[in-house]
């Protein structure tokens, strides 16, 4: 980060799932660079891998909202034209059947809500950028 001069970054990483005694991984692979714009039609990287700079953005907490990573990555994003892939697979995530994205409903209602509600996106826009998310979410699970 140093380096670069990057004040956001994240990973890829490999999610893991473990059922009847055998392991299947998937590697996630996210785009080198997300903007703002970008991360409102699809969460583009995981609170797992997440670094920010301190000393530019002064210590960050989780506001007590739905998506609370999700919100806070929005907020920085605001603040920096992107947030970078340092484009190595760094970290391991188990994943578990009743996580809390795990109801895929509940979790397009939750996307809504931020970002029209929280984000302040008119009615249009919000619908625009949750059906890229949808789509976007499917996409990912092919």
């Amino acid at each position: 980060m140093l380096k670069h001069n990057v004040t956001l970054s994240y990973s890829d990483y490999t999610v893991f799932v473990i059922k009847d005694g055998h392991t299947k991984r998937k590697k996630l692979k996210f785009c080198e660079k997300v903007s703002y714009k970008e991360m409102l039609k699809t969460c583009s990287f995981g609170c797992l891998t997440v670094c920010y700079d301190v000393n530019y953005f002064g210590k960050v907490y989780f506001d007590d909202v739905v998506k609370e990573d999700y919100v806070c990555w929005l907020s920085l994003l605001k603040r920096v034209p992107y947030a970078y892939n340092v484009g190595v697979d760094i970290a391991r995530y188990r994943q578990q059947k009743q996580s809390l994205s795990s109801n895929k409903i509940k979790e397009i209602k939750k996307q809504f809500y931020v970002i029209s509600k929280i984000e302040g996106n008119n009615s249009i826009l919000s619908i625009y950028n949750l059906l890229f998310y949808i789509f976007n979410g499917l996409i990912k699970r092919v």
